[in-house]
């Protein structure tokens, strides 16, 4: 079974992974 974390494209896992703490930061800096 490969690690779809090493499989996927960068930016994918940008969008997949990354969003919610990409999200969290524009908060905490927006607010």
């Amino acid at each position: 079974a490969e690690d779809p974390m090493l499989v996927a494209p960068f930016a994918e896992r940008q969008r997949l992974v990354g969003k919610p703490a990409w999200d969290a930061l524009e908060q905490r800096y927006a607010g």
